[in-house]
């Protein structure tokens, strides 16, 4: 491994090296379970050295390593030959001070697992020779051992040269699948020239060559690499929505779990690279033991993977149920059925938030919900072998409207529903032809059925589910409360009833010292006075009134799956 051209080349700028207690640490949160005398053991056997060490210096991204290294500071291992440990410390008066560094790198775990792996025993057995078969038997074993020893000095040889590699390239990629579609250099706040400047620095072909690498072993150690990371990762099945997850958020996972995403790191780093020098499209890491060879990725979603995109990233969190879009909305006109319904939702056991439902409150139903409707109900598309389709769990709306207003087009909407929808719904697939997305005319029957639906009450929501009497009894409760005695009757409530009129606008035309109506309370006091009926019932679905009916329908709309 050449040092100096490490340190020349500013190959440490992205990842630095890990002194020797910090790389110990780094191993055991994935659980590796090294030690210094272990490192010293490894090192004795010329299996596992360090990247450099320094001396009289502990050194990190903002040292100028230029400097240490002309100075005769930096030690490269592999120059000087294996030094017992305990040469690098100076005895004082109470203790030994370490006076000369060991730094590791962690793209150097991957070997080193291997040597654990192994599980070397690097002290000779202190066993007298005798017949013994137990001897016998670890005789053999030692034997083996050391055949396997040879072997990994030959590989580590290997390893070497391919951590060498990846420091060299890591200043042009590493960035780049640390999180794709961001650039992020660790020790100071990059620039983009001074990514450009560092990115310069790294030319493929040329590093390749020097390092006497061939583009199928890179290939080939990218592939293995990979593929431990698949094999030991125990949040495979998650592999897709993890990778979505960013760089430091994926670095609170620990043991198996940390370790396979270093190996996607690199295995991310060496498909750029390998698509450099060759100039053809890798396949992505999670997909390196996949017969189908990514095909069977690009014919669910539409398109190769990359991670950024963000279509495929709302069909993973459908499939995971934590899509964050609601599975429908329901917009109403007032607040009290804002705050009635989920307390009487409640009550029947079918609480709303966990259908997924969200309540939006338009106030009032001269404003026009067009807009809002259209926002909601644009689906995602996505494509399955050039046909285009609307997905499932796309999110619906239910809208429940009083039989009043006075604006236009809530008047065509109590006339014609339907026919209001149907309109609305062609604005929508016309958003979907724009991008240049046509689907079926099967997609879009479905489409234009199964959004968007509605319930128009015969009045409004408080004269369809009480009686004159409990809503004259509640009004009164409810002047009580504000210390008012409304003394309202059945028979008023019976005219209001007939003329349609409001029962905030009724209760405002009474004598001026009246309170005005706090629909928000109101609605709070009537939907208690439901839930209550509804948990004292012996049988739920017995003497139901309206709304119940039509919170049921609004569930069933909500997670059928069409």
């Amino acid at each position: 491994m050449n040092v100096k051209e490490l340190i020349l080349q500013e190959a440490f700028y992205q990842n630095f090296p890990l002194e020797v207690n910090k790389f110990i640490g780094y191993c055991k949160e994935r659980g590796l379970n090294v030690n210094r005398g272990y490192l010293e053991d490894i090192e004795r056997e010329g299996l596992f050295r360090p990247i450099m060490r320094v001396d009289g210096y502990y050194v990190n991204n903002t040292t100028d390593l230029k400097e240490l290294y002309e100075n005769g500071r930096v030690i490269d291992p592999r120059q000087k030959g294996f030094v017992p440990w305990a040469n690098y410390y100076e005895k004082r008066e109470r203790y030994r001070e370490e006076i000369v560094h060991s730094y590791y790198h962690p793209y150097q775990i991957y070997f080193l697992k291997k040597v654990l792996e192994v599980g070397l025993r690097l002290s000779p057995f202190n066993i007298p020779q005798n017949n013994d078969e137990l001897v016998l038997t670890i005789r053999e074993r030692e034997k083996y051992m050391s055949d396997y020893l040879g072997k990994l000095r030959k590989d580590s040889k290997k390893h070497e040269k391919f951590v060498e590699l990846l420091l060299f390239i890591q200043n042009k990629y590493l960035p780049l699948v640390k999180q794709p579609g961001h650039i992020i250099v660790t020790g100071e706040i990059v620039t983009g020239e001074r990514w450009y400047d560092l990115q310069k620095k790294v030319i493929p072909k040329e590093i390749v060559s020097a390092l006497s690498l061939e583009a199928e072993e890179i290939d080939e150690y990218r592939g293995s690499i990979g593929r431990d990371g698949l094999y030991i990762d125990p949040l495979r099945a998650w592999y897709d929505l993890i990778k979505y997850i960013k760089y430091d958020k994926r670095q609170k996972l620990r043991g198996k779990a940390l370790l396979a995403q270093d190996f996607y790191l690199i295995s991310d780093m060496l498909a750029l690279l390998l698509e450099d020098l060759t100039g053809k499209k890798q396949l992505e890491t999670g997909s390196l033991d996949d017969t189908m060879k990514g095909c069977g990725v690009i014919r669910v979603y539409g398109k190769e993977l990359n991670y950024v995109d963000r279509d495929v990233l709302m069909r993973f969190l459908r499939e995971y149920g934590i899509n964050p879009r609601p599975r429908l909305v329901l917009i109403v006109e007032g607040d009290t059925e804002e705050v009635a319904f989920p307390i009487i939702a409640n009550a029947m056991d079918i609480p709303l938030e966990s259908c997924g439902i969200q309540i939006i409150n338009i106030h009032g139903v001269d404003k026009h919900p067009r807009a809002l409707i259209v926002d909601y109900s644009t689906p995602d598309i996505y494509q399955v072998d050039k046909e285009y389709y609307i997905h499932p769990e796309r999110t619906k709306v239910f809208i429940i409207f009083d039989r009043e207003g006075n604006e236009r087009w809530i008047k065509r909407f109590i006339k014609d529903p339907d026919d209001e929808i149907e309109k609305m719904m062609k604005d929508v697939l016309s958003i979907i032809k724009q991008k240049k997305k046509n689907t079926s005319a099967k997609t879009n029957d479905i489409f234009h059925k199964h959004t968007v639906k509605y319930h128009i009450w015969n009045k409004s929501f408080e004269y369809d589910n009480f009686s004159d009497k409990e809503l004259s009894h509640e009004l009164n409760e409810y002047g009580v409360k504000h210390g008012y005695q409304f003394n309202i009757t059945p028979s008023e409530i019976k005219n209001c009833r007939y003329g349609n009129k409001n029962l905030k606008t009724f209760l405002e035309s009474r004598p001026p010292d009246y309170t005005s109506l706090n629909k928000r309370e109101f609605g709070e006091q009537i939907g208690n006075f439901i839930a209550k009926e509804i948990k004292e019932r012996r049988n739920r679905f017995e003497n139901q009134r309206p709304v119940e009916k039509v919170l049921e329908e609004i569930i069933r709309f909500a997670v059928e799956y069409i």
